[in-house]
């Protein structure tokens, strides 16, 4: 897969994502995939295999009441990873955050076969989500 693809394919994943369609932000992911959510929050933690991070998807929505949004504000690829670097926002509770995030996908036959979603500033994101 071309270089401009996997940009294409994160892109695909975010927007469908944002846009509640789980099914389609899923299809990024390999069946077995990892995904490492490295922040300090009741969300940190390694989401293994798409119904497991599917699950975290879906409690981001629920929790957020749909508020989530992803603003990407760059996006690179190589051979074998796409990069992406985006403002992320949200209410919950009646406290509203945003917040910088980087995403690593490392992909494999056209999926992210593993992913790392980091946080710019983690106590702003744990206290959004105590």
């Amino acid at each position: 897969m071309a270089e401009s693809n996997y940009e294409d394919l994160l892109k695909t994943g975010i927007a469908a994502f944002a846009e509640g369609d789980m099914e389609t932000a899923l299809g990024l992911f390999k069946d077995d995939a990892v995904c490492h959510v490295i922040e300090r929050s009741p969300l940190a933690g390694d989401y293994k295999g798409r119904y497991d991070i599917g699950r975290f998807f879906q409690r981001i929505n629920d929790e957020t009441g749909g508020t989530h949004t992803i603003d990407i504000k760059s996006i690179t690829a190589t051979d074998d990873y796409v990069v992406a670097v985006a403002q992320v926002s949200a209410e919950r509770n009646g406290i509203s955050a945003s917040n910088g995030e980087v995403y690593v996908f490392r992909v494999e036959g056209g999926q992210a076969s593993e992913a790392w979603r980091v946080s710019s500033d983690d106590y702003p994101v744990e206290e959004f989500w105590a």
